[in-house]
C-alpha cells in the first residue's frame, strides 16, 4: 500500500531534525502538523474506498484525535554497527544514521542517546539498545546475540556496571534471554492525566509509546462502555471481555469504572504483572486475567454459556482479526482498536459480513511524523 501519495504539499517546512532526509523514522517533517493531520484523514477515508467500503460508512470517520507532534515518543530502538556506531536505519536499508538527537523522542530518552552512544562504543557487542521512559526513570535494555571474548560472567558485569554509570534501571539479554537486571521496580506509565492509575510492565515489552494519545485512546473506551451500561440502565455491573489485554491498558481503567472485565493475554509475564496491578488498585473483583492465547479461548469451550459479555474490547497486533472473527461470543457491542490500516479495512469488512453495524470510526495521531495511523472503530447488533 504506497501511502506517502496522500502527503504532498505547496509550500514544505524545514525539517525540526538534521536526519530527516535520510532517517527510516519520520516521514512529515517537511508538513506542517494541521496539514499531516488533514492528510492522514484523506489517507483513512480513501483507502476505504478504494477497498470497496460504502459511503455511508466512510461518513462516520470522524477527525484525527491529535496529541503533540514532537517530543512524544517513550520508547526508542537504537540500532548499532561493528564500527560501534548508533540510530536509526536509512529509510528502505540497513545502513546506519549515527544520529546524535531525535527531536520525536521525550526529553528525557533524547539526553539519554549520548549515554547510549558512549556504551556501545565500549561494547560493540551490543546489538540493540531499547530505551523506556516510565514515571519511574529511563529504562536502559541492551540486546545482544552473544558475549565478548572475555568470559561470559565477567563480560556481563563489567557491562552492567558501566551501564549503570549513566541508567538506574538495566536490563541485559542474550537472544531475548535475561542475563542481569538492575532495578527497583518495573515500568510504570500512567494510564490517566492525573498519573493516579499506572500501568507496570516488564521492561522491554510492549508499550504505547505515546502516552497522551493513549490516555485519550483510554478515555474515548471508558465513555463508549459507560454509553452502554447508561442505554441498559444500570442493571448490573458491565461484563466486558479485552482480548489482546496485556497487562491491563484498558482493562485497569474499565475495572476502575465498574465494570466487571475478563483480560485474555498469552504472555505469562503480562498477565503476572496485569494480576499485580489489579490487586495494587483493590480491583480483583472486578477484573481477572486468564492465561490463553485469544484464538484458543475462543475456539477451546472455555467461555461458559452463562459468561454473557456486553462488549469485547479488541487491541490486536498487526494482522488483526482474521483468524477470530468468526468465533466471537454474543455480544452488545465491539470496540475494535486497530494499529495497521490493511488490517483494520479487512476486519471492517469482515465484522461487517457476519452482521455488525458500524457505529463509530476514530483515528488517533499516535505516531506523529510518521505515515502511520490509530483507528479506533465500534459495531452493534
Amino acid at each position: 500500500m504506497l501511502l506517502t501519495k496522500y502527503f504532498q504539499t505547496s509550500a514544505p517546512l524545514i525539517p525540526v531534525c538534521p536526519y530527516f532526509s535520510q532517517c527510516g523514522g519520520c516521514a512529515l517533517q517537511n508538513l506542517s502538523y494541521l496539514e499531516q493531520l488533514q492528510s492522514k484523514l484523506a489517507m483513512l477515508k480513501n483507502e476505504m474506498q478504494l477497498s470497496g467500503i460504502q459511503d455511508s460508512l466512510i461518513n462516520l470517520v470522524e477527525n484525527v484525535i491529535a496529541g503533540s507532534d514532537y517530543h512524544y515518543r517513550k520508547r526508542i530502538a537504537l540500532q548499532t554497527n561493528s564500527r560501534g556506531e548508533t540510530g536509526f536505519y536509512q529509510r528502505r536499508s540497513n545502513t546506519l544514521i549515527n544520529l546524535q538527537s531525535c527531536p520525536v523522542c521525550s526529553p528525557a530518552l533524547e539526553k539519554k542517546i549520548a549515554d547510549t552512544k558512549k556504551l556501545v562504543q565500549e561494547f560493540p557487542e551490543i546489538k540493540q539498545v531499547l530505551l523506556e521512559e516510565g514515571i519511574n526513570g529511563v529504562f536502559c535494555v541492551l540486546k545482544l546475540e552473544k558475549a565478548g571474548n572475555s568470559s561470559e560472567t565477567s563480560f556481563y558485569q563489567e557491562l552492567l556496571a558501566l551501564a549503570k554509570k549513566s541508567f538506574n534501571n538495566v536490563l541485559i539479554l542474550e537472544n531475548n534471554r535475561t542475563v542481569l537486571k538492575d532495578f527497583s521496580a518495573d515500568l510504570q506509565i500512567p494510564l490517566n492525566h492525573e498519573q493516579s492509575l499506572l500501568l507496570t510492565l516488564p521492561a522491554g515489552s510492549f508499550s504505547q509509546i505515546n502516552w497522551q494519545v493513549n490516555q485519550q485512546l483510554i478515555q474515548t473506551v471508558l465513555a463508549e462502555s459507560l454509553q452502554l451500561a447508561k442505554s441498559r440502565g444500570g442493571q448490573r455491573k458491565l461484563r466486558i471481555l479485552d482480548l489482546y489485554s496485556g497487562a491491563g491498558n484498558f482493562s485497569l481503567p474499565l475495572a476502575q469504572a465498574g465494570c466487571q472485565v475478563t483480560g485474555v493475554e498469552c504472555n505469562g509475564e503480562l498477565i503476572r504483572l496485569g494480576r499485580e496491578n489489579a490487586k495494587k488498585y483493590g480491583l480483583e473483583k472486578n477484573l481477572k486475567f486468564i492465561s490463553s492465547s485469544v484464538e484458543q479461548f475462543l475456539t477451546s469451550g472455555r467461555i461458559r454459556c452463562s459468561e454473557q459479555f456486553d462488549l469485547i474490547l479488541f487491541d490486536p497486533p498487526r494482522s488483526g482479526l482474521e483468524k477470530i472473527i468468526s468465533f466471537l461470543p454474543p455480544a452488545k457491542k465491539l470496540i475494535l482498536i486497530s494499529c495497521y490500516l490493511p488490517s483494520f479495512l479487512k476486519d471492517l469488512k469482515n465484522l461487517y459480513k457476519y452482521g455488525w453495524n458500524v457505529k463509530r470510526i476514530a483515528p488517533f495521531d499516535m505516531f506523529a511524523q510518521t505515515l502511520y495511523l490509530e483507528v479506533l472503530s465500534t459495531y452493534t447488533r
